[in-house]
């Protein structure tokens, strides 16, 4: 469940949810991580900062508000 961006500059960024060997999940944004218990809990996290839980990017007219 991740997306990869290459800036084309020899650099990049994985952006997405990842599970842990600890049954929590780890959501990574373009600058930002944080674990959480529950995928529902990344995902809105994601969401906050413009990605869907795939890594793939939100239209700026459809981002929800929290």
């Amino acid at each position: 469940m991740s997306t990869h961006y290459d800036y084309g500059n020899n650099e990049g960024v994985t952006v997405g949810i990842f599970p842990e060997t600890n049954g929590w999940f780890l959501a990574i944004s373009a600058i930002d991580s944080r674990c959480f218990k529950t995928v529902r809990g990344a995902t809105l996290w994601l969401a906050q900062r413009g990605y869907n839980a795939d890594g793939t990017r939100i239209p700026p007219g459809e981002r929800i508000q929290v």
